[in-house]
C-alpha cells in the first residue's frame, strides 16, 4: 500500500513541477513581449529621428549622423533581433510544454481517493483468497 501512495505523491509532485515550469515560461514570455514593445517603440522613435535629420540636412542624412548615434541604432537593432529570437524560443518552449501536457492530460489520472478505493478492494480480495486457501488447507488436513 505505501508503494502506491508514493507513486501517487510522485505523480502529484511531477504535475506541480510541470505546472510551475509552465507558469515560469509564461512569465518569461510576458516579460519578453513587454521588452519587444519597448524596443519597437525605441526603434520607431529613432527611425523618425533619422528621417528628420535626413530631411533637415538634405542629401544623405547618414553623413550628418555622428558615429555614436549610428552605433546606438545598430546596437538597438541587434538587441531587438536578439529579443525576437528569445521570444520565439520561449514560445516554442511553451508550445512544447502545452503539447506534452496535452499528451499526458493530467485530468485523466486517478484521484487519491480512487487509488485508495482500488487498493482497499484489491487488499480485500487478497485477504479473501488467503482465507479460502487457509480454509481449503484446513479441510484437507482434517480429511487426512
Amino acid at each position: 500500500m505505501p508503494v502506491e501512495i508514493r507513486a501517487v505523491d510522485a505523480l502529484r509532485a511531477e504535475i506541480k513541477s510541470v505546472d510551475s515550469k509552465v507558469n515560469l515560461l509564461a512569465e518569461k514570455l510576458k516579460r519578453l513581449e513587454t521588452q519587444n514593445v519597448t524596443i519597437a517603440n525605441s526603434l520607431f522613435k529613432l527611425t523618425e529621428r533619422l528621417k528628420k535629420i535626413e530631411e533637415s540636412g538634405g542629401g544623405t542624412g547618414a553623413a550628418h549622423l555622428d558615429m555614436e548615434q549610428s552605433g546606438d541604432i545598430k546596437a538597438l537593432k541587434e538587441t531587438f533581433e536578439k529579443a525576437m529570437k528569445e521570444n520565439e524560443a520561449i514560445k516554442n518552449d511553451v508550445y512544447n510544454v502545452k503539447y506534452t501536457l496535452g499528451l499526458i492530460n493530467p485530468l485523466e489520472f486517478v484521484t487519491v481517493r480512487q487509488v485508495n478505493e482500488l487498493v482497499n478492494e484489491l487488499f480485500e480480495q487478497k485477504v479473501e483468497q488467503q482465507k479460502k486457501k487457509a480454509a481449503g488447507k484446513k479441510k484437507e488436513s482434517e480429511e487426512d
